[in-house]
């Protein structure tokens, strides 16, 4: 199921779309990077991953993070989906 199937449901979508979008813009070229190379990446890309992001300090990390707890808990109440991948920027 691709579509969010509730009002809560796109609600969250859009959280989670506005969180992402703030977190990416404000990130710097170095997070970017490994956070694309983990889209399908290699191994090497996920090892380099894990050595940036705790160094990164991203303005808007705390808003995606509640945006996915409230993404989890609505599933776990619901059994909706709401995907991850189309909510990134």
């Amino acid at each position: 199921m691709n579509d969010p199937i509730c009002e809560e449901c796109q609600k969250i979508k859009r959280e989670l779309r506005e969180a992402w979008a703030e977190a990416w813009l404000s990130a710097g070229e170095e997070f970017r990077t490994a956070w694309v190379g983990l889209i399908g990446g290699t191994e090497e890309d996920a090892v380099r991953a894990e050595e940036i992001f705790p160094r990164a300090k991203i303005p808007g990390a705390d808003r995606v993070r509640q945006a996915v707890f409230k993404k989890f808990r609505h599933e776990a109440q619901t059994g909706h989906k709401i995907p991850l991948r189309s909510s990134r920027p």
